[in-house]
């Protein structure tokens, strides 16, 4: 995935624009020729403040920078913001400079908007006023920071359009992100407050807002038929509304009516129409919004902030966990309880916060994480290793119930954007603790430190996916942390694999799962498997106890794995399949993991592969016949960059998936392969699925991703339609026959 899911995050917390400032009395900033460039972070700082770390503390400085409106933050976000975007604004060409309404009325006739440009600006400390903004101006465009948006970066084609509309004081208002693609990276696109601006490839730019902008949105946006914006917002004849043109059609707005949506087709039936009443009509969501016709998705409980995963203690009882927060909630019969279980410091920026969870019970006389002696991981001279055996000889009487939980710790409380940036030694690492499930439920206690890894390279490709497997092990799977010079992201020189790109599997006391493959080193002697880039979906089948993955790509091949002990997933040497890489030799993947193991991972093929990212989420294996005995072991998976929810069955001996068609080639080409998959789409960017214990399919997503992100949490549930109270048609064809008939 070009880390759509990664950029999406660390957009909302980028920073921006360069600038040198001196600190003068009584909090007054002196803004410098912006032509200068700087370095970020600290060394930025100690060259503004001309100080050295001890000084710069003393003074408060670095506290000042962590703290949203200040000047050192605004100084300090935008030299970054710009750093990150150097290349495409170009050389600053303005000072960093206020915003105010003094500004607009003094320059309403300047076809620059609202600039104030000078050598020489002096502005006031806001940092206690909820309205400061500012921007500077760059060869190629601009950077605007607003204290309730952050500070985003417009350029280009989209930065002219945005002008000619009259930047910041147009519908539009302020930028809420910097230019990012769109999904399948055919356009490019600012989001606005009051809209968004697409740029098109021989098209050019275009805004959409308002009324039209919500039903474009509402259909599926460029992925519905109509496509992208061709034409700019325009009225209707007399006044009667507006229009907007698209490749596939058109969007009507008119005050009888509200937004209509028009195919192309259609075109001369409408224009021959006298009555707004008499538009045609289509089926505006037959190309988007599709939900299977025999299961509908009922939100459960809302309210919560950026959920990552959950975990459940009973039936309608289950624990989530909130990214940036760094809280454990627990919702109970749809209710939840007032306090946190768990609120711990995490880092936020990027990929950082509070990632994982697992729940196991732990048995009076029966340590849970002793396996069966016949549970044979061993690939017994093969490919393919042994099924995970399920220890069956359990008391029913648990003394304890554990809760596992991976975090990016910090050593300030939930700290993120500059605070991060300036002060990376604040974040602590990621970390795997093991609680205890208080007497009362009402808190977690006795933590217990399983492991401690490294989170500092980047605040990228974390992972935090972990299951308890029906051996009683724990599974983690943990990304690269952008940093790819270990022998376990196939470095065939790098350093000795350091406990990244892998996935892990140890018992609930920490100790290495017994029958792991990397056992001749100690120091590998957890590890499972590796060559992971990075993954949010990690499941075992109930059926044959082997575990699957999903794996997000680069700029292209997201995977769904089959994970066989001591699999190789091949990165950085190798995405998608052997077969699209023709020159590929297979003596690019690292020999072995250190210098002491002569054991090497073996490497396989994906069992799927979207050759244009989806930012693939979860993975879930549905061992429940409550949806249908149509649904019974199909795998779900779940996307957050498109928003869908895949369904996929497996073959006979289920070690591939069952694939026809177009997709029999284990590629989705384009989102038109890909609908066959699709059982559901746009209700939420997903982050988890997850089966309850009496059966039922659960979903934790986030309100929009794209094309504005938005964290708000929603869980619902999947039921068969005749347990709910929502018309539907009820659908018993198979599917396989669905598929390939």
């Amino acid at each position: 995935m070009a880390d759509f899911y990664s950029n999406m995050l660390l957009s909302r917390l980028a920073l921006a624009i360069i600038v040198i400032v001196l600190l003068q009395p009584a909090n007054i900033i002196h803004m410098t020729n912006a032509s200068e460039i700087f370095e970020t972070s600290l060394g930025f700082l100690k060259r503004v403040y001309a100080q050295t770390p001890q000084q710069l503390q003393l003074g408060n400085v670095i506290e000042d920078a962590c703290i949203p409106g200040s000047l050192p933050y605004i100084s300090l976000i935008m030299n970054i913001t710009h750093k990150n975007r150097e290349a495409s604004l170009g050389n600053p060409t303005s000072n960093i400079t206020e915003i105010s309404d003094e500004s607009h009325q003094e320059n309403n006739s300047i076809d620059t908007g609202s600039y104030k440009i000078g050598t020489d600006t002096t502005v006031q400390n806001r940092s206690s006023e909820a309205d400061a903004k500012y921007y500077q101006n760059f060869k190629e465009g601009a950077i605007y920071w607003k204290r309730d948006a952050g500070p985003h970066e417009v350029h280009g084609d989209i930065y002219n359009k945005w002008k000619e509309l009259g930047l910041e004081r147009s519908f539009l208002g302020f930028p809420l992100t910097d230019e990012m693609y769109t999904p399948e990276k055919d356009a490019t696109l600012n989001v606005f407050e009051g809209g968004a601006i697409y740029s098109i490839p021989l098209i050019g730019a275009h805004e959409i807002h308002g009324s039209i902008f919500e039903k474009w949105k509402s259909i599926g946006l460029e992925r519905s038929f109509l496509g992208y914006p061709i034409t700019d917002e325009m009225p209707l004849a007399k006044g009667k509304g507006a229009i907007h043109y698209f490749q596939g059609g058109a969007i009507v707005f008119t005050q009888e009516t509200g937004a209509l949506v028009i195919h192309s087709k259609d075109f001369s039936n409408y224009f021959q129409s006298n009555s707004t009443q008499e538009l045609p009509r289509i089926n505006e969501t037959a190309a988007v919004t599709k939900i299977n016709k025999d299961i509908v998705f009922e939100p459960v409980f809302e309210g919560l902030d950026l959920p990552t995963s959950m975990a459940f203690l009973g039936p309608d009882d289950i624990l989530i966990l909130e990214k940036n927060k760094g809280t454990v909630k627990r919702f109970v019969n749809g209710s939840v309880i007032k306090e946190p279980l768990l609120d711990v410091n995490v880092a936020t920026r990027g990929e950082r916060g509070m990632l994982g969870i697992a729940v196991a019970k732990d048995f009076q006389g029966n340590d849970p994480s002793i396996v069966n002696d016949n549970d044979d991981l061993s690939t017994n001279g093969t490919k393919r290793a042994g099924p995970i055996t399920t220890n069956l000889e359990q008391p029913s009487n648990p003394t304890r119930t554990y809760v596992f939980l991976y975090f990016t710790g910090s050593r300030t409380k939930d700290t993120g954007d500059v605070c991060e940036e300036l002060l990376e030694n604040e974040v602590i690492g990621n970390r795997l603790y093991r609680y205890e499930m208080a007497p009362n439920g009402t808190k977690l206690i006795n933590p217990k430190l399983l492991l401690s890894l490294p989170a500092t390279f980047s605040a990228m490709h974390q992972g935090g996916k972990m299951l308890i497997g029906p051996d009683n092990n724990l599974y983690l799977i943990v990304g690269d942390t952008s940093r790819t010079a270990t022998r376990a992201q196939n470095d065939k020189d790098g350093d000795n694999a350091n406990g990244t790109s892998v996935i892990y599997r140890i018992t609930t006391d920490g100790e290495p799962a017994q029958g792991n493959p990397f056992g001749d080193d100690p120091s590998l002697a957890k590890f499972y498997a590796y060559g992971i880039r990075n993954s949010f979906g990690l499941d075992i089948d109930p059926v044959t106890g082997r575990v699957w993955d999903t794996e997000n790509g680069e700029d292209i091949f997201d995977e769904i794995n089959l994970v066989e002990q001591g699999f190789n997933s091949g990165w950085t040497a190798i995405q998608g399949l052997v077969k699209n890489r023709g020159n590929f030799n297979f003596s690019e993947l690292a020999d072995t993991l250190s210098n002491k193991s002569t054991i090497r991972g073996v490497y396989s093929d994906p069992e799927f592969v979207w050759n244009v990212t989806v930012g693939v989420t979860d993975i879930e294996i549905f061992n429940s016949d409550k949806l249908g005995e149509q649904y019974k072991n199909d795998m779900f998976v779940a996307s957050i960059a498109d928003e869908n929810l895949y369904r996929f069955e497996l073959n006979e001996d289920r070690t591939e998936l069952f694939l026809c068609g177009s997709l029999a080639d284990k590629i989705a080409n384009n989102p038109i392969e890909e609908e066959q998959s699709i059982i559901a789409h746009g209700f939420g960017s997903i982050t988890d699925i997850e089966t309850s214990p009496d059966g039922y399919l659960y979903l934790a997503a986030i309100k929009e991703y794209y094309p504005e992100f938005d964290g708000s949490g929603i869980v619902f549930k999947v039921i068969p339609v005749a347990n709910s109270t929502s018309p539907s048609e009820s659908n018993d064809d198979s599917y396989q026959e669905e598929l390939c008939n």
